[in-house]
C-alpha cells in the first residue's frame, strides 16, 4: 500500500537527519530533517489507516453494452462510467475477461481528482475467434494520496456478458489478401497466399514436400546433398502459451488446495482451445525441469496436467526458452502463488512478453478464500506478499485470482489417493 515514492522519501529524509546529526553536525538541518521524517511517517501511518476502511461500497460503477448478441466477427461498444469522492490521483481500469479483444479505444484513464469525480471508459472489442461468451466482472480503481505516498486498488464488481450469436456479420464488400471484391464477384479462396501461418524454421526435405516450399538459400549453404524445406506454424488468434509453477508454494491452503483449484481452471480452458484450432504450448516448471506440450486433443491436456506433482525445483533459468516460443498477440498464462521462488523468472517473461505485444494473465491465489480462520499477523504477512509479488510484473499484465472452489479434479483425487 506504500509506494515506492513514500519509501525513497523516508529513506532519503532519514539519512539526511542522520548526516546532519552525526557526521556534518549542523543544528538547523538536523531539526529540519528530523521534522520532516516525523511529518511524513505521521502522515504515512494516518493514510494508510484512512485507506484500510476504503471498499468497493463507495464507487459507483455502470457498464452499458451495444449489444449482448454479436455476429462472429462484429465488435460491440463498451461504456464503463465510474463516479466517486476522492482527493489525489484516480485510476481506473476495466478489467477484461479472457477471451475478448481490444479492437479501438482505452480501457483505462487516470487523472487528478478533487472531490466528486466522474470518469468514462469507451472502446470497442470483440470475441476471439471461437469464444461463445464472455463475461465482465469487475472494474479496478487504484487510488493514491495527492503526494502519491500511499496507493491501494480497489475491485468492484460490475457484471456484464457478451454472447456469440448464430448469425454472421453482413458485409456489402470482402477483403481477401489486399484485395476488394463486391459482392457481384462472390467469395474466391486463394489457397497460396493468407494462410493464418508463421514461419519458424527449416526441416529436411519430406516425401509429399511441394516444390515451392524449398527453402533455397538455407539449402545452398550445404555441403551435401541435403534439401531443406521452410516450416510453418499455424498461428491463431487465441495463440497460448502457459507456464504452470510446480514449485512447493503451490501446496496453498487446505484441501482442496490452490494447486489442485490451478490444475482444475486450465484444464476445461486448455482443451476448449485445442477444440477450436488455436496453437497452444503448455511449461511445466517442475523439479525434473522445464516440461513442455503441444497438444493435438483434450484428453493429451488431461493427461499431461493429472500427471504433474509439486516438488521442489533446483533450476530456474527457462525465461529464454519460454519467449522463445512467444509471437506477437499471443496469450500467456503464468500460474504462480505466494511467495514462490518462481517469481522473478516468471516476472522476466512477462516483461518480455508484453515488450513483444502479448497480453499475460497472471493466475494467483485470492488470499481469502485459502486462509480461513488465519492470524491476523498472518494474513496481514501474506497480504504484503502478495503486493511485492504483483507489484514485480508489469502494469499490463491482468490478474485472475482463483478461489478454493471444490472441483471434479479433486474430487477424483481424494477418493483414488491412498493413505
Amino acid at each position: 500500500m506504500i509506494s515506492t515514492r513514500a519509501k525513497i522519501l523516508l529513506i532519503e529524509t532519514a539519512v539526511s537527519s542522520f548526516l546532519f546529526g552525526a557526521v556534518f553536525p549542523n543544528p538547523t538541518m538536523f531539526i529540519s530533517t528530523t521534522f520532516l521524517v516525523f511529518f511524513f511517517s505521521i502522515y504515512i501511518i494516518l493514510t494508510v489507516r484512512r485507506f484500510s476502511s476504503l471498499n468497493g461500497s463507495s464507487i459507483d460503477v455502470h457498464r452499458w453494452l451495444s449489444a449482448e448478441e454479436l455476429p462472429e466477427g462484429s465488435p460491440a461498444e463498451i461504456r464503463v462510467r465510474v463516479e466517486l469522492d476522492w482527493e489525489g490521483r484516480v485510476e481506473v481500469r476495466d478489467v477484461l475477461p479472457l477471451g475478448l479483444r481490444l479492437i479501438e479505444g482505452t480501457s483505462h484513464v487516470k487523472s487528478v481528482v478533487k472531490g466528486r469525480g466522474a470518469f468514462d471508459l469507451s472502446y470497442k472489442a470483440s470475441l476471439w475467434r471461437g469464444m461463445r461468451a464472455v463475461r465482465f466482472k469487475e472494474v479496478a480503481c487504484t487510488l493514491s494520496d495527492p503526494w502519491e505516498l500511499v496507493v491501494k486498488t480497489v475491485y468492484v464488481p460490475c457484471a456484464g456478458e457478451i454472447r456469440l450469436s448464430r448469425e454472421r456479420a453482413r458485409s456489402t464488400d470482402l477483403e481477401t489478401s489486399g484485395v476488394l471484391l463486391g459482392p457481384a464477384f462472390g467469395t474466391v479462396t486463394n489457397p497460396f497466399i493468407g494462410e493464418d501461418v508463421h514461419f519458424s524454421g527449416v526441416r529436411p526435405f519430406l516425401p509429399g514436400d511441394k516444390l515451392r516450399s524449398v527453402h533455397w538459400r538455407k539449402t545452398a549453404t550445404l555441403t551435401d546433398n541435403e534439401v531443406l524445406v521452410k516450416k510453418f506454424e499455424r498461428l491463431a488468434r487465441g495463440n497460448v502459451v502457459a507456464v504452470i509453477d510446480c514449485s512447493p508454494e503451490m501446496r496453498f491452503g487446505t484441501s482442496p488446495d490452490y494447486f489442485d483449484d490451478v490444475l482444475a481452471f486450465l484444464e476445461p480452458l486448455f482443451s476448449q482451445f485445442v477444440e477450436q484450432g488455436n496453437a497452444l504450448r503448455v511449461f511445466a516448471v517442475t523439479g525434473d525441469g522445464l516440461l513442455s506440450l503441444k497438444p493435438r486433443s483434450g484428453s493429451e491436456v488431461e493427461a499431461f496436467l493429472r500427471a504433474l506433482e509439486v516438488s521442489e525445483v533446483t533450476s530456474s533459468r527457462y525465461a529464454s526458452e519460454v519467449v522463445e516460443s512467444l509471437t506477437g498477440g499471443t496469450l500467456l498464462i503464468l500460474a504462480t502463488s505466494f511467495a514462490s521462488a518462481q517469481i522473478g523468472e516468471l516476472s522476466e517473461v512477462a516483461r518480455a512478453a508484453t515488450s513483444m505485444g502479448c497480453r499475460v494473465l497472471i493466475i494467483y491465489p485470492r488470499l481469502e478464500s485459502y486462509l480461513g480462520p488465519a492470524m491476523e499477523l498472518v494474513r496481514n504477512r501474506l497480504k504484503s506478499i502478495k503486493e511485492r509479488d504483483l507489484a514485480s510484473f508489469p502494469e499490463e499484465c491482468n490478474i485472475e485470482e482463483l478461489e478454493g472452489v471444490p472441483s471434479f479434479r479433486v474430487a477424483t483425487r481424494s477418493v483414488t489417493r491412498e493413505d
